[in-house]
């Protein structure tokens, strides 16, 4: 019985670029899945789908829908310094606004500049696009842009 002879340095590496074309799209693919079904799954239940909870109830929220109630009142924006001067704004503004949960991050997002905004970029790369709840993002932006040294009784 004769062997075939060893394939050719060209052969392993056509073979090789195939594989790994294949793996690509295969990681594609699923990470496409994976993305569909965790929005799928964000959807449900969502505050944002049945409308807005509280005491107006008049006003049905969408949570693609950025419009405030409070168009006189500028929502701060953020560059990446006095995080905590930010937030407190951010906060103040959610309450007067009655911005829904599922909004604020989104709404926050648009008003960034700068070190600020390109960390949120990179921050929601990892995170699949898929929008954190705001608790999460403050955790996540202080943990970034707050100083570890600061009095936080000052």
């Amino acid at each position: 019985m004769a062997s075939s002879p060893p394939p050719t340095l060209d052969e392993l590496e056509r073979r090789f670029d195939d594989r790994f074309a294949q793996l690509q799209l295969q990681r594609t693919t699923d990470m496409d899945e994976i993305r569909s079904l965790l929005r799928a799954n964000a959807d449900q239940g969502s505050p944002a789908s049945t409308g807005r909870h509280g005491s107006t109830g008049a006003r049905n929220v969408n949570q693609n829908m950025y419009a405030t109630r409070i168009s006189k009142v500028e929502f701060p924006r953020f560059d990446g310094k006095n995080v905590r001067d930010w937030l407190y704004k951010c906060d103040q503004f959610f309450l007067l606004d009655e911005t829904p949960p599922t909004s604020r991050v989104r709404l926050a997002s648009i008003h960034l500049d700068g070190l600020a905004l390109q960390w949120h970029l990179n921050y929601m790369r990892q995170k699949f696009d898929l929008y954190p709840s705001w608790q999460q993002y403050i955790t996540d932006v202080t943990a970034r842009f707050g100083d570890a040294y600061e009095d936080p009784l000052s």
